[in-house]
């Protein structure tokens, strides 16, 4: 009887000792998907091609860090893609910071220009934070699109981001990578998060079945990675991209990112769109066109 316990005993210490073995190397295996070799925030300038139902578009964004006012800034243009006149011109600020020591990009401000008819249509942005809401103010050639307008956040503790700094903004509150490693250890979740929209409420007649609104709710799930997305790059063969399924208003998108999380295509079936990375500049952030994007940016 005592040899039995004793052997109970030496059992469940194995058991234990297995357990807590296993757990550590999950951990462990996790935390080296967490580590990227860049930063999220680097300054940058990215060249996609848009393919939609009917033509091409060619997209140029810039981004970098203030330092001093600790702001991220995405400016984006869209192109015709054989015409040097923007169609469509964004500038979106983020103060950068945390809250809970939980890293995150927190929305600022933004400005919107698109063309209709050669005819200029602007949306700007403030965010309000005393208020809890956020500030629209329209100027265009349509009275129904003229003045100010105030929209309360919705009710939420999860991350609201400007549509334009989507993949940097989930990327800095490491939700790629909190996804990405739950589903190494067979946790299939998903996160939940608020897009706002620059472009509200102009972008909305330029999609199909879509509400116009300037806080749209959406999910991000991790999918898996993906071998050999671009073989003219070895690093890609080698490493694969991974792929990402965003929800909208029950529209599905599919963002391809590198092993450092950073764009490289996305489809939009539902819009019959999508977007591939031409090319991409790391910039240094003494470079006058880039670390000045705020003034650079003209009517």
């Amino acid at each position: 009887m005592n040899s039995l316990k004793m052997f109970n005993g030496n059992n469940l210490f194995l058991i234990l000792l297995i357990f807590y073995t296993l757990v550590s190397c999950s951990h462990s295996s996790n935390n080296k998907i967490l580590k990227i070799k860049s930063n999220p925030l680097e300054a940058q300038r990215q060249e996609f091609i848009l393919d939609d139902k009917n033509e091409q578009f060619k997209i140029i964004t810039e981004s970098n860090i203030k330092k001093k006012s600790k702001e991220y800034i995405v400016k984006k243009s869209m192109f015709n893609k054989n015409a040097n006149a923007a169609l469509e011109k964004s500038i979106a600020f983020s103060k950068v910071g945390k809250v809970k020591k939980q890293p995150l990009l927190q929305p600022s401000k933004s400005e919107f220009n698109i063309w209709f008819d050669n005819k200029k249509y602007t949306s700007k942005i403030t965010v309000l934070p005393q208020k809890k809401s956020l500030s629209v103010v329209l100027n265009s050639p349509e009275a129904m699109w003229q003045g100010e307008k105030i929209y309360p956040f919705p009710k939420s503790n999860t991350v609201f981001c400007f549509y334009s700094q989507m993949v940097e903004c989930l990327q800095y509150a490491q939700v790629f990578q909190k996804l990405k490693a739950q589903h190494s250890i067979g946790e299939e979740k998903s996160y939940q998060f608020y897009l706002i929209w620059e472009g509200f409420p102009y972008i909305a007649d330029t999609l199909t079945q879509f509400k116009n609104e300037v806080f749209s709710k959406a999910r991000i799930e991790y999918d898996g990675t993906l071998e050999g997305q671009n073989q003219s790059e070895e690093k890609t063969l080698k490493n694969g991209w991974d792929k990402f399924t965003l929800t909208i208003q029950g529209q599905n998108m599919a963002l391809i990112l590198d092993r450092d999380f950073h764009l490289k295509k996305m489809f939009w079936v539902t819009q019959g769109m999508s977007m591939l990375e031409k090319k991409t500049f790391q910039v240094q952030e003494q470079a006058q066109n880039i670390n000045d994007l705020d003034n650079s940016f003209t009517e």
